[in-house]
């Protein structure tokens, strides 16, 4: 993967991720460096990355790296990262990509044991020694399955055994000597953007604590996945503004979307019915750059979960727009399953995924919150139903369907 991928997935004015666009060149006859950095995102993982042709080559290892010989750990295939990142901790702010704490878990160097080791990369199996302040000896990469994104591998543990690490020793980062709580708190740690040497801190990227109310969505990068919480948040518009149709050039806030509820008859009138999709309620934000929010009804980042659909909607044809939908995975008889949405959220399962929109709150500014009565079911107590050209059919995640719900 080439650092383009890095570059499209970040918006640098944003997050205190290193800016490098070049591969580096190692100087000859030194030595391979690797890092495994410990990343508290959507989902806690580690980061395992090795300098390999001028970059870092990198997987995400769910569990973490495996310590008894034999013993097989989960690595799935990410983009490649400047080796500038290989000192690189502190915070990615929520809503952007990896939003989270990252750790310096273990760095040193490591020695290939082939001649070749780009191409048995290649092939699919690599073997490596690492010499790190914790990890110390063999590991095997052995790829199992190719995806279209995303290249399914196992990191294996060769050679002799491992004393696994204490709970302190897991906590500790091999950089800086802090623990994830204290990382959290404090300014990142990286390299200058620049030269890529010297380290520099910034505190002014720092997460600030969560809202129960969101900031407007704001310009990131294509990959960006949520509403950038690094700005004030917006009052919440006025009664007057809810039922207006007129466009007032701005996105909506974050809002509880709508949830059914149960009741022991159907209540009067003409009512429509669809088959229930079984996945994760979802938010989605287009702003007026075209760059794409995704966020759970209750306010959290899928940002690093579900980049496939944020992909998707950036390919839509509108601004400042949004959408109300679910994000469900599809078996092989076109039926959903949340059980293989869990498998794909794990790289143990490439289902495909789809986001189902069922409403739409605002197109293009115009406001359909609370507005005038619905002309597919006579309610006032929704918003219309999306039946909008905004929906390319090429965009295969993106679907329009209906859903007519009265509070």
């Amino acid at each position: 993967m080439a650092l383009k991928l890095y570059h499209t997935k970040r918006d640098f004015r944003k997050t205190p991720e290193p800016a490098s666009t070049r591969a580096a060149r190692r100087a000859p006859g030194s030595a391979r460096r690797f890092v495994v950095q410990k990343h508290a995102a959507s989902h806690l993982h580690y980061d395992f990355r090795l300098e390999l042709d001028g970059v870092l080559k990198s997987w995400a290892v769910p569990k973490g790296p495996p310590f008894a010989k034999g013993e097989k750990r989960l690595a799935m295939e990410v983009e490649d990262h400047p080796v500038s990142y290989l000192e690189f901790e502190g915070v990615i702010p929520q809503g952007q990509y990896g939003g989270g704490t990252v750790m310096v878990w273990d760095i040193g160097t490591f020695e290939p044991l082939s001649a070749a080791p780009l191409k048995d990369l290649a092939a699919g199996k690599l073997h490596v020694r690492l010499s790190g302040k914790k990890l110390k000896g063999e590991w095997y990469l052995v790829r199992t399955r190719r995806g279209d994104s995303r290249n399914q591998w196992l990191l294996i543990r060769g050679g002799a055994d491992m004393k696994a690490l204490s709970r302190k020793a897991d906590d500790t980062s091999a950089l800086s000597g802090k623990s994830m709580k204290a990382l959290e708190k404090g300014p990142a740690w990286l390299p200058n953007r620049k030269t890529g040497t010297a380290p520099a801190a910034t505190s002014a990227l720092r997460a600030p604590p969560r809202s129960r109310r969101a900031p407007n969505v704001t310009p990131a990068s294509p990959a960006t996945v949520s509403a950038s919480r690094t700005s004030r948040p917006s009052p919440p518009p006025s009664r007057s503004s809810r039922t207006s149709h007129k466009s007032s050039g701005k996105i909506l806030p974050f809002f509880e979307p709508m949830m059914a509820r149960l009741v022991d008859a159907v209540p009067p009138g003409d009512w429509s019915f669809e088959i229930k999709l079984d996945g994760y309620r979802a938010l989605a934000f287009v702003d007026a750059t075209g760059h794409a929010a995704l966020l759970s009804r209750n306010h959290k980042d899928f940002a690093a979960k579900f980049p496939e659909v944020v992909e998707s909607l950036t390919r839509l044809k509108t601004r400042n727009t949004v959408i109300d939908g679910e994000i469900v995975a599809m078996g092989p008889r076109g039926v959903t399953s949340f059980q293989l949405l869990q498998q794909q959220e794990r790289g143990e399962d490439n289902a495909p995924l789809f986001y189902y929109a069922f409403d739409l709150p605002q197109q293009r500014a115009s406001r359909h919150r609370g507005s005038a009565t619905c002309t597919t079911c006579s309610s006032r107590s929704h918003a219309p139903h999306a039946r909008s050209s905004i929906f390319p059919k090429r965009v295969q995640a993106v679907t329009a369907a209906a859903s007519p719900l009265r509070k």
